[in-house]
C-alpha cells in the first residue's frame, strides 16, 4: 500500500489567534479544535490555553494520555479531537471526540459526515478526566446530531443522539477506504458557502504529492477570497490517501 498524508490549518476571521491544529504522520492524521471561551462564575472569557491543548493532543499518543497532564502549567485539554490511523490494506481506525466533519471516499461511494452539538457544547478530551467539566456537560445536556450527505446517491439524512454519561472515544473501523479527510467544525462556518460546497472544493486535489493539503487549501482560500468568501472560524484539515501498488507483469 502507498499511504499519503498531509495537513494544514488557518486562523478564522473572527479569532485573534488560531485554536485549531492539525498534524500528519506517515500512517496517521489528526486534528484538534480548542475551546474559544471558558466560563467561570457565569462569566465567559477567552480561553487562554486551548490552542496549546490542541497541539498537545495531536503530538502525543492519546491512548497513553494520563490525567496528570491536566495539571501541566494549568493547561486543560478543552479541545475536540479527530484521528484516523491506517490499520491494514484499505482499512483505517477513526477516533472521534467531540464535533467535526469527515469526508470518506471508498470504491463505491463518497460521503460527508457532519457531527454537531446543540447547544454548542461539544465533548472535550478534558471531560474524560475532569469532574467539573462533566458536570457542566451534563447541565447543558447537548444533543449530538450526525448528518450524512451521500454524494453518490444524493441522500441527506440526520440522526440525533442524546447526551450520554459515557465520556470516552468513539472508535470506528472503516474498510475499503481510498481517501479520508478530517475537518474541524470551521468548515461549517465559511462565510458565503455551505459545508457541502466547502468540503467538495477542499478535497478536489490537483495533485497528491508533497504538501498536497496545504497547496489545495491555500489555492482554494485565494479563490474564495476573490469572491469575498472566507472562514469565519478557525479551519483545519488533514487527509489520508490510500493507494494500492500496481503490479506490472
Amino acid at each position: 500500500m502507498n499511504i499519503k498524508t498531509d495537513s494544514y490549518y488557518v486562523i478564522g476571521r473572527s479569532h485573534n489567534y488560531c485554536q485549531d491544529y492539525a498534524y500528519a504522520y506517515s500512517n496517521k492524521i489528526c486534528l484538534s479544535d480548542g475551546c474559544s471561551l471558558t466560563s467561570k462564575d457565569g462569566i465567559c472569557t477567552p480561553h487562554k490555553t486551548s490552542d496549546i491543548a490542541a497541539r498537545l493532543l495531536c503530538r502525543m499518543d492519546i491512548n497513553l494520555l494520563h490525567p496528570s497532564i491536566l495539571h501541566l502549567s494549568d493547561i486543560s485539554l478543552d479541545a475536540t479531537y479527530l484521528e484516523c490511523s491506517h490499520e491494514k490494506d484499505n482499512t483505517v481506525k477513526l477516533t472521534i471526540i467531540g464535533d467535526g466533519v469527515i469526508y470518506i471516499k471508498t470504491d463505491v461511494e463518497e460521503k460527508i459526515i457532519i457531527r454537531s452539538y446543540n447547544p454548542n457544547t461539544p465533548l472535550y478530551m478534558s471531560y474524560v478526566y475532569d469532574e467539573n467539566g462533566r458536570d457542566m456537560y451534563e447541565k447543558f445536556k447537548p444533543i449530538l446530531t450526525e448528518r450524512v450527505i451521500n454524494l453518490t446517491t444524493g441522500e441527506d439524512t440526520s440522526n440525533q443522539i442524546e447526551n450520554s454519561p459515557y465520556y470516552g472515544k468513539n472508535v470506528q473501523i472503516l474498510e475499503n477506504i481510498k481517501t479520508i479527510s478530517l475537518f474541524s467544525d470551521g468548515v461549517t462556518d465559511i462565510y458565503g458557502i455551505d459545508v457541502k460546497e466547502a468540503v467538495i472544493a477542499l478535497v478536489s486535489f490537483k495533485r497528491t504529492n508533497n504538501q498536497f493539503v496545504m497547496a489545495r487549501m491555500k489555492a482554494q482560500l485565494r479563490e474564495w477570497n476573490s469572491r469575498d468568501i472566507y472562514p469565519n472560524d478557525d479551519l483545519s484539515m488533514a487527509t489520508m490517501i490510500i493507494e494500492e501498488y500496481l503490479c506490472h507483469i
